[in-house]
């Protein structure tokens, strides 16, 4: 179990449309056994606390760099017409948003 498969897991809800769908058939306010069993399925391994660990870390990053100029991965997302999601998670739950 790691943090670089949480990582990867995060990276993944991203970026694919399917498995986004996957984690919203788990409805608002998943229970997290059912998001490490969902993931545990496509082949990662990682505790609730590295996926707590790593979604903290990325949300302190996106607060330091707001503000900021866009990076060249977030001007390709927006010259793509890709559609971003926003993954909350807590200790209990996880809550994914798109737009």
């Amino acid at each position: 179990m790691s943090q670089s498969s949480a990582t990867e897991f995060l990276d993944k809800v991203s970026s694919d449309t399917e498995l986004q769908g996957k984690v919203a058939e788990l409805g608002q306010g998943a229970a997290m056994e059912d998001v490490l069993d969902l993931a545990s399925g496509l082949g990662y391994s990682f505790t609730e606390d590295e996926l707590v660990e790593v979604s903290k870390t990325r949300a302190d990053a996106m607060q330091q760099s707001a503000g900021s100029e866009l990076s060249e991965q977030d001007l390709e997302l927006v010259a793509g017409g890709r559609a971003n999601v926003t993954i909350y998670i807590s200790r209990s739950s996880i809550y994914i948003t798109s737009y």
